[in-house]
């Protein structure tokens, strides 16, 4: 396998390219940047970043799938449930998980790292956003209004394209259900059973002096 930048030979280990460096996608296909809508009677939805106005483009294959673009820092504005929609059609469903290749993703994001929390707001409200870890494991860190969509910054969604790819889901899923076979083991006991399981180092050290 080649390097996608300089063609040079890939290691076996990665997708780092020992050359130029630069850091090689899955097997994904491009998303397509494409059929970008004229729209003037809608007001512009402004970057949350960058604070220019976004560009409505079309990230769908065979469906249409429309995203608020920023074409400074690549960041996308995008209704929940068409980002949803765009996983499927790029990955579909996932079934198998790759440990090897999901540890490489998650240690090398495409996203750059956060030096200083910001709280963006959003495009379409200008509320403040929530940040969410995409699929509580994902290490996506994506920008969320309850009512209008997800702010993902340049790189994220590819980063969850490749996350899913790798088996991410299947691992969530995993760690969900380990968390409620935990909850129920816990949830046996009754309150009298947990009480004899509780520990008081001070109770009973006066219940030893007093020969308890």
């Amino acid at each position: 396998m080649k390097c996608k930048f300089c063609s040079a030979p890939l290691p076996k280990s990665g997708l780092v390219c020992d050359y130029c460096g630069q850091r090689n996608p899955l097997n994904l296909s491009m998303l397509s940047v494409s059929d970008i809508k004229d729209e003037t009677d809608v007001p512009p939805l402004l970057c949350p970043v960058c604070s220019i106005s976004l560009d409505p483009i079309n990230i769908g294959r065979k469906q249409e799938v429309i995203v608020q673009h920023c074409s400074q820092c690549d960041g996308i504005f995008i209704s929940e449930e068409n980002l949803e929609k765009s996983i499927r059609h790029h990955i579909g469903e996932s079934h198998t998980l790759d440990t090897r290749l999901l540890r490489f993703v998650l240690n090398n994001p495409r996203q750059k790292k956060e030096r200083v929390i910001r709280y963006k707001k959003c495009p379409s409200c200008d509320r403040t956003m929530q940040r969410l870890n995409y699929r509580a494991v994902s290490g996506v860190i994506v920008d969320r209004c309850l009512r209008h969509g997800v702010w993902l910054d340049g790189g994220e969604l590819r980063q969850i394209f490749e996350w899913k790819k790798a088996g991410g889901e299947v691992k969530a899923k995993e760690k969900r259900s380990q968390k409620t076979e935990t909850h129920r083991s816990r949830s046996l006991y009754t309150p009298k059973e947990a009480e004899s399981f509780s520990f008081d180092p001070i109770g009973d050290f006066f219940n030893w002096i007093q020969g308890g």
